[in-house]
């Protein structure tokens, strides 16, 4: 006898290539999970709530075979971007089955790998490019797991990436970075900035957090603040605040009550230093590509007052490896953050 076993972060069943086998998994994404064993042709045969802390091993007697894991990729040698005529821009939608992020390359035309987006544990995203254009995806420490090829859609389908665990789930799993280097938890404390120091001087040299009471807020001078006359979207503005100048958006405020507090105490937020780490890699970068830099495209809804200060950026879109490395280095902050 024998089992699978798989760590699950929903309530699907894992199902086996025999129809007749019984798959069991552990849900491990809540403390409070359940432990379950199905079968494919008769529904679930028996389902053992359970108190999850450590998992240390799994195996729940089925009376089936163990079923190895499918071998990871192979890079496919002279695999490259390729150009399809009359093709359209689209949308891959990527589904991460694994417990741990991965980094997805878009392999240029050249057949050199640019990092294109990190795909994290558990999530679904969608990512822009054409049919025939090729992707691979890797661990953190670039073991391959996957290569994926965008094919032609038919008929409007969507197209779809499911990245699945593949050889040794464990050795994959140990790709994956700890939280934050050894070390880097002293360094992170030291760059907390004391979050009550006393804003002083000209509001244009406060580097502090200013807090107002409701009272204080409702006493401000309404003609100070706000959109100026003619700014923004001035019949969205006028409707939002009719009677002065708009500073509050009270149209879209649903999402608010569904964020998640990640952080264990605090107001949720922090203010501290950038790490020297991610300090020292975008200075340089910025020094040599600023003369690239564009005009900020109109942003959509009566956000901003771009039509009068203009901006200029450097998209991040054409610099995958700068995008990696902040997206890396601000992942490890807010690992050590929110524990």
């Amino acid at each position: 006898t024998g089992c699978i076993f798989a760590l699950a972060r929903n309530n699907d069943c894992l199902t086996s290539s025999r129809d007749s086998d019984l798959t069991a998994r552990i849900d491990v994404s809540r403390v409070e999970g359940a432990m379950h064993c199905c079968d494919a042709n008769r529904g679930w045969a028996s389902s053992i709530a359970a108190i999850v802390t450590v998992v240390l091993a799994v195996c729940v007697v089925c009376g089936v075979d163990a079923v190895p894991l499918p071998p990871c990729a192979e890079a496919t040698p002279g695999l490259k971007a390729k150009t399809i005529e009359n093709a359209e821009q689209m949308n891959v939608e990527w589904t991460s089955n694994v417990p741990f992020d991965v980094v997805i390359y878009w392999v240029n035309f050249e057949g050199g790998e640019e990092p294109a987006m990190v795909l994290a544990e558990g999530v679904t995203t969608y990512g822009g490019t054409y049919p025939g254009h090729a992707f691979r995806v890797r661990t953190y420490t670039e073991a391959l797991i996957m290569e994926f090829v965008v094919p032609v859609p038919k008929h409007g389908a969507a197209v779809k990436a499911s990245v699945s665990p593949c050889g040794s789930l464990a050795e994959n799993a140990g790709g994956e970075p700890h939280l934050y280097d050894l070390g880097r938890e002293e360094e992170f404390q030291s760059l907390v900035h004391d979050q009550f120091a006393p804003c002083l001087g000209p509001s244009r040299n406060w580097s502090c957090i200013k807090r107002y009471t409701h009272e204080e807020y409702m006493a401000r001078d309404p003609e100070k603040y706000g959109f100026n006359p003619g700014e923004g979207d001035a019949g969205r503005a006028a409707s939002l605040m009719p009677d002065y100048r708009p500073h509050t958006d009270a149209s879209y405020t649903g999402q608010i009550a569904g964020v998640p507090k990640v952080s264990a105490i605090g107001p949720g937020y922090l203010k501290m230093t950038i790490p020297d780490r991610l300090r020292n890699m975008l200075l340089p970068w910025y020094n040599k590509t600023r003369s690239q830099m564009t005009p900020h495209e109109s942003v959509p809804g009566g956000y901003m007052n771009e039509d009068k200060v203009h901006m200029h950026r450097l998209n991040l879109d054409f610099y995958g490896d700068v995008r990696m490395a902040i997206q890396t280095e601000m992942q490890t902050v807010m690992q050590w953050w929110t524990q």
